[in-house]
């Protein structure tokens, strides 16, 4: 693979905040990836979804980032489309576009 001229090929998580690099989807399987089991439930309000969120700090000044892309301001809301499908409710879903079901044996 060679880049086009006047282009520079590189890996995404060289710059995770550059708007080429966001996730746009997310489909989450029978888990609760907002809730409980995230540590540091604020950042993946605020910059994953851009709901309304209890940061209570910005971030430092990065001068120790080597190996990732430095930017000042962090995004907020990368995604445009949250899928769950689970069996549960729970506070992925309350967050989610689309909530489906999962079949369990509980049917």
């Amino acid at each position: 693979l060679r880049p086009q001229a006047g282009w520079a090929l590189d890996v995404s998580f060289a710059d995770p905040d550059a708007e080429e690099n966001w996730p746009r989807n997310l489909i989450v399987w029978r888990a609760n990836l907002i809730g409980s089991s995230a540590k540091g439930h604020e950042y993946f309000l605020k910059h994953l979804l851009g709901a309304q969120d209890g940061v209570m700090q910005e971030g430092g000044a990065g001068n120790n980032c080597k190996e990732v892309k430095w930017h000042e301001h962090g995004p907020t809301g990368k995604l445009d489309l949250m899928v769950d499908i689970n069996f549960r409710l729970n506070s992925t879903g309350a967050y989610s576009d689309i909530i489906l079901p999962t079949a369990t044996w509980y049917e």
